[in-house]
């Protein structure tokens, strides 16, 4: 590059720091697209030229980490050439004479002239390529895109940190990712400081390290390291800063807790919706180092189960309110089932009963309701309504009334809307070879519906709870008022079967269901309020009034931070839905 048979030095030096200076989103673009697994690009041209078939360069371990690798030394070969270039023009000035009195040859001069006195360039090249691999995240981010997490192709450790920070909301692990990758880079500098003195004090024939202040000077490179590296300390400082501690009585929010009991919430459902059917109730319970799952079914997060058996039941206590549970039939066992209603009402001496007293509570609670299952004809199992009323009667068997003057009302899992022929199917199934008097082994039928805003039946097209038209208002209400048929049709069928009116009609799920606040994760089902829900809330109330023959209890859903809730929080912040004040009225 130096040689005086090269013209333009300077446009040549430019050319190779060219890629550094390109933007990650232009370069990893380009080789997205140089790597795409159709036929269009680059490298499967050539493949396709020595007549092979088309290759998925980027969905195959070692051939996308290739990829990877092929991007990161086109991005940094060339300024690592520039930093070597530097080092030998140092040498150059400083080592001619001695290089001109050697009677060796190139290679003999190269190897114990040169390459000595490179060894300072070397480490230091080589530090911050380490700094460069470790610090590595939007590369692969830009190759793979959202599916980087598909058998972790491409996942670098920093991506690894967003992926179990961010996306999981896992702070408390990234944080400890991000301080011991910011430790390895500290450990790093430091050994690079140390080797480097060596070399200064090795042409004395002295291996020590002066008794002297290291002052660790750091270059854009490791400027570069600590902003990725760093986020531990980051998110540390969010959990300090952002989240002070909230007011709260054994784990429970005040303000939440104080705006409920203005509602006089008469009773609390838990676990709801397609997580119940996923729940493993002891995993709930015992040491705050409980046994974590992932969400599958809502934000594909991690669930820490740090809300449990037993702080359901303290929230209830708070609240004054009447507890339902709501059992896993889906992927749960009889014994699971059997076993969680021992832990939590029995009185006397029996595992569970012991089991619950270790874990710090003497007493047994009260199960005002329990739901065997939950949307079983869906993500409770995509079961025929046949095959789940025969589960429903043998798994029913084993929620045991051991309070005896405290019964449990058992729900039975009702229909999906104005699936008919599920209610219809269920009642005679449960009623079929049952004493009349047991009225099919069951308290209450659930029924579940979300009036969809802009659409009746495409899930993709909620619509937004905040921007409607005037048509889109009045159209909502009239689904909302869908309701009434609901309950009428339901309601005949049971009929039926029930004259006497002993099993209620549990509507457990209802509400407007609207699109997601733009910027949040769809799985948290976050979504604004508005006079229409409101009005939605009171409609549906007032169809409830006048069919309480029939609905015995109905539960919004849901009460915090989901759907068309009564609260929103956000932090140590909480606002009170307009919904509240109807259901206070």
């Amino acid at each position: 590059m130096d040689s005086n048979l090269v013209k333009a030095k300077g446009v040549w030096k430019a050319v190779l720091y060219m890629p550094a200076l390109t933007s990650v989103v232009i370069s990893g673009t380009l080789f997205r697209l140089m790597f795409t697994e159709y036929s269009t690009g680059q490298m499967n041209k050539i493949v396709m030229a020595l007549g092979m078939e088309p290759f998925k360069w980027l969905k195959v371990g070692w051939t996308g980490m290739a990829a990877l690798l092929v991007l990161a030394c086109w991005r940094w070969t060339g300024v690592n050439m520039l930093y070597f270039l530097s080092g030998l023009n140092q040498l150059i000035h400083r080592s001619m004479k001695r290089l001109r009195s050697m009677e060796q040859t190139g290679w003999q001069k190269f190897r114990y002239v040169t390459l000595p006195l490179l060894r300072p360039t070397t480490i230091y090249v080589l530090t911050i390529s380490i700094y460069a691999g470790l610090a590595m995240f939007l590369e692969s981010y830009m190759l793979w895109g959202e599916t980087i997490h598909q058998r972790n192709i491409g996942l670098t450790i920093v991506g690894y940190l967003y992926k179990r920070g961010i996306e999981k909301n896992d702070m408390g692990y990234a944080c400890a990712v991000g301080m011991v990758l910011l430790v390895i880079a500290l450990v790093i500098n430091i050994v690079q400081l140390i080797l480097t003195e060596h070399l200064r004090t090795r042409r004395n024939k002295q291996w020590q390290i002066k008794k002297k202040k290291y002052v660790l000077c750091l270059t854009l490179q490791d400027i570069k390291l600590a902003l990725c590296l760093g986020t531990g300390f980051f998110l540390i400082l969010c959990a300090i800063i952002v989240f002070p501690d909230i007011p709260n009585v054994n784990g429970m929010r005040t303000d939440v807790v104080d705006a409920l009991k203005e509602m006089k919430i008469p009773v609390l459902r838990w676990q709801g919706g397609c997580f119940a059917d996923e729940y493993h109730w002891m995993d709930g319970i015992g040491p705050k180092e409980k046994k974590k799952m992932i969400n599958t079914h809502w934000g594909g997060v991690v669930e820490d189960n740090s809300f449990g058996t037993h702080e359901f039941f303290e929230l209830c206590r708070q609240l004054g309110c009447k507890t339902y549970v709501n059992g896993n039939l889906g992927s749960g066992t009889v014994r699971e089932m059997s076993e969680w209603v021992e832990y939590i009402t029995f009185n006397g001496v029996s595992p569970m009963a012991d089991l619950r007293k270790e874990n710090g509570h003497e007493d047994p609670w009260t199960i005002d309701y329990f739901g065997v299952g939950n949307e079983n004809w869906g993500c409770g199992g995509n079961m025929r309504p046949e095959h789940y009323a025969d589960e429903y009667r043998r798994y029913q068997t084993y929620v045991r009334n051991y309070a005896g003057n405290q019964p449990i009302n058992k729900i039975c899992c009702g229909p999906n809307v104005d699936d008919y022929e599920w209610t219809k199917k269920v009642m005679a199934t449960c009623f079929d070879h049952c004493d009349p008097k047991l009225h099919g082994l069951m308290d209450g039928l659930s029924l579940h519906y979300y009036t969809l805003p802009e659409t009746e039946d495409d899930w993709n097209i909620k619509g937004s709870a905040t921007k409607f038209t005037e048509d889109i208002f009045y159209q909502t209400l009239k689904r909302g008022y869908f309701m009434e048929e609901l309950i009428n049709r339901h309601g005949a069928i049971m009929d039926e079967y029930d004259p006497d009116k002993n099993i209620g009609l549990i509507v457990d799920e209802w509400g407007i269901w609207s699109d997601v606040e733009p910027g949040t994760n769809p799985g948290f089902l976050y979504q604004q309020n508005t006079m229409r829900d409101a009005l939605v809330a009171g409609m549906t109330l007032n169809i409830f009034n006048k069919h309480s023959d029939r609905v015995k209890m109905a539960c919004i859903a849901q009460l915090i931070n989901v759907l068309q809730s009564v609260m929103l929080t956000d932090g140590d912040k909480s606002s009170r839905m307009v919904q509240m004040r109807v259901t206070n009225s």
